[in-house]
């Protein structure tokens, strides 16, 4: 990804369709994927299936209608079941669940002015149901953490867990919202909260080391982002981080083992950028020219990193000669 001079160009990472890059903040000032499919809401993935014709839809009851619409959200079949939650409340326009079911969907989908819209319709009927108004709040705060409204995120998200205390789908959100003001010990309270109740959750644990890395301890990170494989080991966001965090430790051998051939140039170009990040120049550069070979084509990023590390250098060399 190529950003403007005079800084460096970020790290490169693979776009997944269940990741999305989060820009974090903190002394390392690193962007990186952030799994989002389970800790937020993700996007559309799975197997593609022909959604129902309205002539169909009409023809089912409201509760068969309402099935074929979670198990169609469930296995993230996002536009199908957008049909089937709309053909719902086509016929009953003040359901709560079926609200929610679309603010889902179109999380997924990428449309959070809609998501938000149906979100907060929802939580007005979810009524004395706890549950639902914790579920439309959750929906409520990611859909306002994906169109930058991070405070109003937090507001949401801390209504969430307080009307559903055990939804760790909402206090990992919580966690996001609170990185996104560098309130890391607040961020690590909730990430704890989202652990305690769903301890397996590649996600959750991936998360949790982006908000370690952002917060200056490669480390801690690297550790989270090993148990979020062994918990998922084909989150490849969690993988990307994992290298990224080895680098930002210095340990770059151990963040380029076992790459493959088409990740290497990204591969190299992040630790590149990580070793540049921690004053290493002769390694950053060392890394920026073995990604440049690597690649098949013109290969920018480390490029464009090459540059801001002669420019940097000749600044620093100018500063040491001047009175």
């Amino acid at each position: 990804m190529r950003v403007s001079q005079p800084r460096p160009c970020c790290p490169r990472v693979r776009s997944d369709e269940a990741a999305r890059a989060w820009p974090s903040a903190g002394r390392w000032a690193v962007v990186s994927a952030v799994l989002a499919a389970a800790v937020l809401s993700g996007c559309a993935t799975g197997t593609h299936q022909s959604t129902p014709t309205p002539a169909i839809a009409a023809s089912e009851s409201l509760d068969q209608l309402r099935q074929r619409a979670d198990v169609a959200l469930e296995t993230r079949r996002a536009a199908q079941a957008k049909q089937l939650y709309g053909s719902i409340l086509a016929q009953a326009p003040d359901d709560p669940e079926a609200s929610i079911g679309l603010g889902e969907t179109e999380l997924l989908l990428g449309e959070y002015r809609a998501a938000l819209d149906h979100s907060r319709k929802a939580v007005e009927l979810a009524g004395e149901r706890a549950d639902l108004e914790a579920r439309a709040r959750h929906n409520a705060g990611v859909a306002l953490l994906f169109t930058g409204r991070p405070n109003e995120a937090e507001q949401e998200l801390e209504a969430a867990v307080e009307a559903d205390p055990r939804s760790w789908r909402a206090w990992s959100a919580l966690g996001r919202a609170r990185d996104a003001r560098e309130a890391w010990e607040e961020a690590r309270a909730a990430y704890e909260k989202a652990l305690a109740l769903a301890p397996n959750e590649g996600a959750v644990l991936n998360n949790f080391g982006m908000s370690k890395l952002s917060a200056g301890d490669p480390d801690g990170a690297a550790a989270l982002f090993v148990r979020a494989l062994e918990a998922s080991p084909d989150l490849a966001a969690a993988e990307t981080n994992l290298r990224l965090a080895l680098a930002l430790g210095g340990r770059y051998q151990e963040a380029l083992a076992g790459i493959e051939a088409e990740d290497r140039p990204d591969a190299l170009n992040n630790a590149g950028y990580a070793a540049l990040l921690r004053g290493d120049y002769a390694q950053a550069r060392s890394l920026f020219l073995q990604a440049i070979d690597a690649s098949p084509g013109f290969y920018e990023p480390a490029r464009s990193n090459l540059r801001f590390l002669d420019s940097l250098e000749q600044r620093q060399s100018a500063d040491r000669k001047a009175p």
